[in-house]
């Protein structure tokens, strides 16, 4: 019947099925019930196709939403926990932070005081005192002032990290910032046996900066080379080029090891 309706609706050619069905089904008016037959079949099986599919595809939804709530459930512990652990670290920072400055408060305060009697005593104000006596006061004062320069550096950071220090960016000559730093340094590089030599071109354009804490990094720069060179020659050389300047700080030490440079 099948054959008859898709035969009688044009979808196939003519079929003869002498001695299957008799020619004269076609004559007769129970063709429509083959063709309605066939239709329905057709229909039922498309019905229960589509019906199939759409179960499977609602299945296949229903799964994608629960993993999608499982990975969300899993990633938002996740973030929490991050979350967590960083409201912990910035706790711990605060009080470091607050630690490191009353500890550095607190040290700058009987230095200053040491600081005050060591001028007095240099100024004569106590009773004369012998060369060998100067000098012993004179490099005393010197470790003094490098200390409490170390302190100041500490009182910064907190001020740094609190975003209450902000440095004043004005036009500065960069050889008078270069030259003081380095007269900070003279005293200590002749201790230590160590030549310093500054190259300074005649003429140097001037820059916009902060002064002082240039001078600061340019003072700690010639510091740890002075510090790390038993013997030989600190040189701070200072190049112009067409757009910028170039400082640089260079002594003949025992360097930098190789695994540490990549950190530098």
């Amino acid at each position: 019947m099948l054959l008859v309706g898709l035969e009688y609706a044009g979808a196939i050619p003519h079929v003869n099925l002498v001695g299957f069905a008799p020619p004269t089904l076609y004559k007769e008016g129970n063709y429509i019930l083959a063709i309605l037959t066939a239709l329905a079949v057709i229909l039922y099986a498309t019905t229960y196709m589509a019906t199939a599919m759409s179960g499977e595809l609602r299945k296949r939804q229903r799964e994608v939403v629960q993993l999608r709530e499982r990975l969300l459930e899993e990633k938002t512990g996740e973030l929490e926990q991050a979350s967590r652990e960083v409201a912990k670290l910035e706790e711990e920072k605060g009080r470091f932070l607050s630690f490191l400055g009353i500890a550095a408060h607190d040290l700058k305060a009987p230095l200053t005081a040491i600081q005050g009697f060591l001028w007095i005593m240099l100024g004569g104000y106590s009773g004369e005192i012998t060369d060998k006596q100067r000098h012993m006061l004179e490099r005393s004062s010197r470790r003094i002032k490098e200390l409490l320069s170390l302190i100041s550096d500490l009182l910064d950071i907190p001020r740094i990290e609190t975003g209450q220090i902000i440095p004043e960016i004005k036009e500065v000559s960069l050889r008078q910032v270069v030259k003081r730093a380095c007269d900070d340094m003279r005293e200590r590089a002749k201790e230590k046996g160590v030549k310093l030599k500054v190259e300074l071109p005649q003429s140097l354009s001037k820059i916009q900066c902060s002064s002082p804490r240039l001078q600061q990094v340019i003072t700690n720069l010639v510091s740890n080379a002075i510090n790390y060179t038993p013997e030989g020659v600190v040189t701070v050389r200072v190049t112009e080029g067409h757009k910028d300047m170039q400082v640089e700080v260079i002594d003949t030490g025992i360097g930098i090891p190789p695994q540490d440079l990549p950190r530098v």
